[in-house]
C-alpha cells in the first residue's frame, strides 16, 4: 500500500476547499415551469453533506491532523464546520442565496461521518491492537 504524500495532497485539499466555496456561493438558476417541491430542500442538504464529506476526506488525506491523533481530527472537524458556518453567512450576504441552519447541520454531519470513521480506523493504522481502540 502506498503512503500519501502531503506535498501532493495539501494542494488538492485547498483546491477542494475553493471548489466547495464556489459551488455554494454561485447563483442557482430557477427552472421555469417547475414549481419548487419538498425534494428541493433535501437535495440541498444532500449536496451540503456530500461536499463537506468530500472536504473532510481531502483534508484527512492531507495529513495535517495526523501528528495530533484524534485531537487533530477533532480540531480539523471544528475548523471544517466553522468554514461551513462562514460559507452560510456568505450565502446569506449574497442576496441570491440564503443561510440555513439545516445546511450547516448537513455540513457538520458530512464532516462527522468521515472523521468519525477515520478516528475509528486510526488506531489500526497506527498498529495498535483492536482492544486499544
Amino acid at each position: 500500500m502506498s503512503r500519501f504524500d502531503p506535498r501532493k495532497e495539501t494542494p488538492r485539499a485547498v483546491a477542494a476547499t475553493l471548489f466547495v466555496a464556489l459551488v455554494l456561493l454561485v447563483p442557482i438558476p430557477e427552472v421555469e415551469g417547475v414549481p419548487p417541491g419538498p425534494w428541493e430542500r433535501w437535495l440541498d442538504e444532500l449536496v451540503h453533506l456530500a461536499l463537506f464529506a468530500g472536504l473532510a476526506v481531502a483534508w484527512r488525506r492531507s495529513g495535517v491532523a495526523a501528528p495530533f491523533g484524534n485531537r487533530g481530527l477533532l480540531a480539523l472537524g471544528g475548523a471544517l464546520v466553522a468554514y461551513g458556518a462562514l460559507l452560510e453567512l456568505a450565502q446569506g450576504a449574497t442576496g441570491w442565496r440564503t443561510a440555513e441552519w439545516g445546511d450547516l447541520a448537513a455540513d457538520a454531519l458530512g464532516v462527522a461521518l468521515v472523521l468519525g470513521w477515520a478516528a475509528r480506523l486510526q488506531p489500526a493504522a497506527a498498529g495498535l491492537p483492536r482492544d486499544a481502540r
